[in-house]
């Protein structure tokens, strides 16, 4: 054997990662980099993989996509950025607001929540993106473009106090402020949330205002407010939101959601979500010369479906007489809380830790998360 010693390099091994007709050459992974994120992740599928390794983002900073089990689709699979968002408590405090408020005093079933729904509708939101992705390259959907509009979907209804739509006239009467909305309170806890997830580790060069936009949508006559993104791009405002027709995501899965859970499978006259989704195009529209969510003409008698079962939903449950007996009687039990004794002790948005009253606490970023833990 010869005496000379083998030599090895100062830097740290290489190792190529092959991803079907590209590789990757990255730094071996540390021991660090192999821990999973948390005992509930999923395991890291291959393209999330090569993202990571590619040097998009620190390793250990980012969630892994994880598949969620829901009772209207079956098994949903969520991206990680979106796994992150439904990981703080802001998004968490859903799962103890029920979507239809007083109705569960008249349908027991009825006790499904707002997380249920923000998760389907997330579902929803990605299938769209992905379709017209796949069927219209043409209009250049990229990563960036589906995850911003999947977000804007899972956090639509973050704003959302106790009892969903009953909160809104109680903070108004407490207050005296006439123009709060969970529209309003959602835009400032959505900003708050891709904060404290880093948003721009998972989406580089992302506008949380985009973000807001798609929640919200935009009306024909509004102007393009996004300098750094084409008007081209405007009809991904129409999914989440369809300021124009009404028909979007968010409607397509309260509505199969609430039926199903009020009326029954049998009764409920849903619709066919998978048919909708393979007959969304985007075409030209008539005022502006940018693309608009359609459908093609074969869908018209389930699009007739939905603003059909809208209307049964609204005589037969929604404004059903009870429901808004109990919502009243809740109302005015809230009112008595706001006048008396009773505080949320809770860390305000400016970090102090202090005393609030129910419509105080309905206005702060900060001591509206633990409002449920208290109205209960």
């Amino acid at each position: 054997m010869s005496g000379r010693r083998r030599t090895t390099q100062s830097s740290a091994p290489r190792c190529t990662q092959s991803f079907g007709d590209s590789s990757i050459e990255s730094p071996t992974p540390t021991n660090d980099d192999r821990q999973p994120l948390s005992q509930t992740d999923n395991r890291t599928p291959v393209v999330e993989r090569r993202r990571r390794l590619s040097g998009a983002a620190p390793l250990h900073n980012l969630r892994k996509p994880k598949t969620i089990h829901d009772r209207v689709y079956g098994a949903v699979t969520l991206p990680g950025v979106l796994v992150a968002a439904m990981d703080t408590s802001e998004f968490q405090r859903l799962d103890k607001i029920r979507q239809l408020g007083g109705s569960s005093f008249v349908f027991p079933s009825a006790t499904h929540t707002r997380k249920e729904h923000s998760v389907g509708t997330a579902h929803l939101a990605l299938l769209v993106v992905r379709h017209l992705r796949n069927t219209q390259p043409e209009l250049a959907i990229d990563d960036s473009d589906e995850l911003c509009v999947g977000l804007a979907a899972l956090l639509h209804d973050v704003g959302h106090g106790p009892y969903s739509h009953m909160w809104e006239p109680f903070v108004r009467r407490c207050t005296g402020d006439q123009n709060y909305s969970h529209e309003g309170m959602g835009a400032r806890l959505v900003r708050r949330i891709c904060t404290q997830i880093k948003l721009e580790e998972y989406i580089p060069g992302v506008k949380v205002e985009f973000i807001c936009a798609c929640i919200e949508g935009l009306a024909d006559d509004a102007d393009w407010p996004f300098s750094h993104l084409s008007e081209d791009k405007r009809f991904l405002c129409d999914i989440v939101s369809n300021k124009r027709s009404g028909l979007d995501v968010d409607k397509w899965d309260y509505l199969n959601r609430d039926s199903v859970s009020t009326l029954g499978e049998s009764s409920s006259g849903g619709f066919d979500v998978t048919r909708l989704v393979s007959a969304i195009r985007v075409v030209k529209g008539p005022q502006r010369c940018v693309g608009e969510v359609a459908f093609e003409e074969k869908v018209a008698l389930d699009l007739n479906r939905i603003f059909k079962l809208r209307s049964e939903m609204h005589q037969m449950v929604y404004q059903h007489r009870v429901a808004i007996v109990a919502e009243a009687m809740i109302t005015d039990a809230f009112l008595a809380a706001h006048d008396s004794a009773f505080r949320i002790t809770a860390t305000g948005e400016d970090g102090t830790c202090r005393e609030f009253t129910l419509g105080e606490a309905a206005s702060d970023c900060g001591a509206f998360t633990p409002v449920w833990k208290s109205t209960s």
